[in-house]
């Protein structure tokens, strides 16, 4: 891969990411002084909001822009490559996800019967195949192009996310409209479009290599915005009763997985694919084509 195509995806992620957390502290900002929690709404005179929604836009552009600049590559028909950061960031992820369950599960059980909530027991089990799989995918070896062990379980933190999305639109302690539920859903379904992206990859389909890169901008941009804001609000105890609970750890956990990703996507050499290559040869050859006849 040429080194200016590596020089624009660092430049378009490092991007994405600065304003990311650019809109994690105008997101605890806004929530601190221009945040109604009664309402679940920000004030109409809101500062931060704007420029928050802005930083999280941005993600998804630069993405746009990257996907589109290497349309043509692919990468190797393999998993990601790993290293000992990935299986920090992998434990770290499937820890908080656990940590979430558990104390879900500890909630369902001491309530009465009349106010257990089943999404905890289904969060739960998706809890145990997500680590299962975080953890696994880092300790696997990359040296062959599919794992079936990898590729199914790969699938599950995809299904984690969409179910948190799904129970976050039911959520009834949160307007239905609520900024905060929005942004809390936008945050899941970028680290689903990465998680989505590994499991191409783990089925060695090297083509999704602009895709995974679109998926690492919106996880920095819209997820570091969704994730880190609502971890600040969450440790300094911030009137936001959308950020409140593990959920915000889970999301920070996830947003690391995704920045230590983006530095081992940065390191593979994408080639330009079967397609383009073929049609390279192909007009090479016809300028030869004519000359014979004649």
């Amino acid at each position: 891969m040429e080194k200016n195509k590596k020089i624009q995806i660092y430049c378009l992620f490092g991007a994405s990411l600065i304003l990311g957390l650019f809109g994690a502290v105008c997101l605890f900002l806004g929530i601190r002084t221009e945040y109604n929690d009664a309402m679940g709404y920000f004030n109409t005179d809101s500062l931060f909001a704007p420029v928050l929604y802005l930083c999280m836009v941005a993600g998804p552009v630069f993405g746009l822009v990257g996907w589109v600049l290497n349309r043509k590559h692919e990468a190797p028909d393999k998993a990601l490559p790993g290293g000992i950061a990935t299986v920090i960031a992998s434990i770290i992820a499937a820890s908080l996800v656990l940590y979430r369950s558990f104390s879900e599960l500890s909630a369902y059980f001491n309530a009465p019967p009349s106010a257990k909530d089943t999404k905890a027991l289904i969060l739960a089990l998706l809890a145990l195949l997500t680590a299962a799989s975080l953890i696994l995918s880092a300790l696997s070896k990359k040296d062959k192009a599919v794992n079936p062990w990898v590729s199914l379980l790969s699938f599950f933190p995809v299904i984690y996310c969409a179910c948190c999305v799904l129970f976050l639109y039911f959520d009834q302690t949160v307007a239905v409209n609520s900024p905060i539920k929005f942004i809390s859903q936008l945050t899941y379904l970028a680290f689903m479009l990465v998680f989505c992206a590994e499991a191409g990859l783990s089925l060695g389909r090297g083509g999704i290599y602009p895709r995974y890169f679109f998926a690492l901008c919106c996880a920095a941009a819209v997820g570091g915005a969704g994730a880190v804001g609502a971890l600040m609000c969450n440790v300094t105890a911030s009137p936001c009763a959308g950020f409140a609970g593990a959920d915000s750890f889970v999301k920070a956990g996830f947003f690391i997985y995704a920045c230590v990703r983006f530095v081992y996507f940065a390191g593979i050499e994408a080639t330009v694919g079967e397609k383009e290559i073929k049609a390279k040869k192909t007009e090479a050859e016809e300028p030869e084509i004519y000359e014979s006849e004649e």
